[in-house]
């Protein structure tokens, strides 16, 4: 290849690898706004999705709500649809309902007709029953607590129950406050058998629930004094659970009696299940009483002005962590109904609703200060989100960027496709660039080779033919007049034809075709031999000592012995050149082996060596290893590369190891021919 047309390719590899990463940097860009636009495509989809599930929802909640509270019913009914609202929806909790009225000064004024007042003793009426006036003499005039007891129970025997029950808490207080918890047992059990009589009945037939209440943890209170804890943790159980089940107004009073003692005594018990269970219950209570103070204060006291047919009011206890829902309904005759609902249970009911299920590990709910109430935290950041604008417009319904991550895995996977091709493209493309600049530094290093090649042929070749021009040319004008002179002058002559000549031998045995033509077996110790006996002088004369030892008979070998003699002398011709001189005790050492199906011959020496990193290229033509004590070895670099053509062509291998004293060891590996076995 000309040099004009080799500096016009050599960008070429290089343009091909620029456009190849450059389509790779595109495909790169593509890919990515490929997914970019399929999470944009996949946003809006989940946002279309989760608007149409929320409408979905709001719709069937619009409709529970109209079932809820359409018309004004009257007490009985308003409990009765109550108890079934409960029992259908987890979320609902209580329904009021109120009328206006003209009042005393002629204006409207608001009543709640459901829930009913709350059913409560009176002090001044009961400081007028004669019956508790007796027990209320004999406790101040009697030191006894069981004649106390014995006149409570008897003067009030025939009272109306709400009267008898004063007595029976009063009787059984004076025994359990003299430890007598057993005759208080027996009393409070005479009144209330079984405890079987929920409040919110005795409250119908007009008992106060607070009495009831009071009496049956006084009944705990002696059963834990007795020693009898699990007695009296289920008394308070029940209690507790019938107290919560009451209405707002009755029980109202009645909830610290459920925080302490009742749960007080669960906890002390053990029963945490029981006590988790209750302290639940309890916190509902407490949500259904603030609801029916909302109502009582401020819904039923600020009706809406506007619209003849006023629009259902949505509200909520923005100040609890855990807060009600009111659902407001006027009438035009300024009657309303509101529903009390639980949010907490009303978002969970919406998580699992048509279409969200799927979302849900996804799913986040949040209210309008970016507090999360309900749904995952963690997932990534929301990437969609929707109100809820009919109801619960304080919510946002949100999911999580993972919720897209299935939508954008198809598309990004399709993107993926032209990627990878061209990735495959930039990966052979800069395999190719990567094997193309090893060519040209190879092409450069051989150039560079056979330039030191063509000066020390030059070198080699113009010396003897110079010197054998003078001596012809002397011949020639007859400066030589002694025939013995002009015999020595032919002599001389004729040598440096020699060394041409072998020169130019090797020169050309490196071009020869790595095979043997006509292979026959012979004997490599007598090729070992062969050369020591041909270099074994000249290494004398260099004061280099030759050792043998270790020749041994081994098998034949099919090639050419002759090209095996010379390999050897090659690396014997090395070790000469390349001895140290400045050793008194310069050795090369030779050594036939056998092997198992091959023969190795061993060419040690403990001269200058050669770097570790030289000991492959060594062995490439016109290669060889400058430095210091080396420049005068002479040659061309063609020895070593000989040495392994004749290896090659027979089968073998050669190679450059450690040697001795820092000096190089030459491994020549040959295959053996297989010895035939007697049968």
């Amino acid at each position: 290849m000309s040099e004009q047309r080799r500096a016009w390719t050599r960008p070429l590899p290089w343009v091909l690898g620029g456009t190849l990463v450059l389509l790779a940097a595109l495909a790169l860009v593509w890919v990515a706004d490929a997914r970019a636009a399929a999470e944009r495509r996949a946003r809006d989809q989940l946002e279309r999705r989760l608007a149409e599930v929320i409408e979905d929802w709001e719709q069937r909640l619009l409709g529970a709500m109209d079932d809820a509270v359409t018309g004004a019913p009257l007490p009985d009914d308003a409990r009765e649809r109550q108890d079934r609202l409960r029992q259908r929806w987890p979320w609902f909790d209580a329904l009021y309902t109120w009328e206006t009225g003209r009042g005393s000064r002629g204006r409207d004024t608001a009543r709640i007709t459901w829930p009913l007042a709350p059913t409560v003793e009176r002090p001044e009426v009961l400081s007028r029953v004669p019956c508790l006036e007796s027990g209320r003499s004999a406790a101040q005039s009697s030191a006894d607590p069981d004649a106390i007891a014995a006149i409570w129970l008897a003067t009030c025997a025939s009272a109306p129950e709400a009267i008898r029950l004063v007595a029976v808490t009063e009787a059984a207080a004076t025994l359990a406050l003299a430890d007598k918890h057993e005759g208080a047992l027996a009393i409070l059990d005479r009144a209330d058998p079984d405890g079987g009589r929920d409040l919110r009945t005795a409250a119908r037939i007009g008992l106060p629930p607070y009495r009831l209440a009071a009496l049956r943890n006084q009944r705990a209170a002696s059963l834990a004094a007795l020693g009898r804890g699990p007695e009296a943790a289920a008394v308070a159980l029940r209690n507790g659970l019938d107290m919560t089940n009451l209405d707002a107004p009755d029980a109202g009073p009645l909830l610290h009696l459920v925080r302490y003692p009742a749960l007080s005594w669960l906890r002390r018990e053990g029963a945490m299940s029981d006590a988790d269970r209750l302290e639940s219950a309890l916190m509902t209570a407490e949500r259904r009483v603030a609801a029916w103070r909302e109502v009582s204060a401020r819904v039923v006291a600020d009706p809406p002005s506007g619209p003849s047919t006023p629009v259902p009011r949505w509200s909520w206890d923005q100040y609890s962590t855990d807060p009600f829902v009111l659902y407001t309904v006027w009438s035009v005759d300024g009657s309303g109904a509101a529903a009390q609902l639980e949010q907490k249970a009303l978002l969970a009911e919406l998580s699992a609703a048509r279409g969200l299920a799927a979302w849900r590990p996804h799913l986040v709910i949040s209210d309008d200060r970016g507090a999360i109430v309900a749904g995952s935290r963690r997932g990534g950041e929301v990437v969609v989100s929707v109100d809820l604008p009919r109801t619960l417009h304080w919510i946002r319904v949100g999911l999580r960027e993972a919720a897209i991550e299935a939508e954008v895995a198809e598309a990004t996977r399709l993107a993926w496709v032209p990627l990878v091709i061209v990735l495959a493209a930039l990966g052979l493309g800069l395999s190719a660039l990567f094997a193309q600049t090893r060519a040209v530094a190879q092409e450069h290093a051989l150039l560079q080779r056979q330039r030191d090649f063509s000066t020390r042929v030059t070198h080699e070749l113009k010396t003897p033919l110079a010197g054998m021009k003078i001596m012809a040319e002397n011949l020639e004008i007859g400066a030589f007049k002694d025939s013995a002179h002009r015999a020595e002058m032919a002599s001389r002559i004729a040598a440096e034809v020699d060394r041409l000549t072998t020169r130019i031998d090797e020169v050309l045995s490196v071009a020869r075709e790595a095979r043997v033509p006509d292979p026959q077996e012979f004997d490599p110790e007598e090729a070992v031999l062969g050369a020591l006996e041909m270099w074994a002088a000249r290494l004398e004369a260099a004061s280099v000592a030759l050792v043998a030892d270790e020749v041994h008979a081994t098998d034949r070998i099919l090639g050419d012995g002759r090209a095996v003699r010379d390999a050897v002398g090659c690396l014997l011709d090395n070790a000469l050149k390349y001895r140290r001189r400045d050793i008194s005790d310069a050795t090369v050492w030779v050594e036939l082996r056998p092997q198992p199906g091959a023969v190795e011959i061993r060419i040690i020496d403990n001269g200058l060596g050669v770097p570790v990193a030289q000991r492959e290229a060594i062995f490439e033509p016109w290669v060889r290893v400058e430095g210091e004590q080396r420049g005068d070895a002479g040659g061309y670099g063609l020895g070593l590369a000989q040495v392994r053509q004749v290896a090659v062509s027979h089968g073998g291998d050669v190679r450059c190891e450690d040697g001795r004293d820092g000096g190089i060891a030459f491994v020549l590996r040959l295959p053996t021919v297989p010895t035939a076995t007697m049968g």
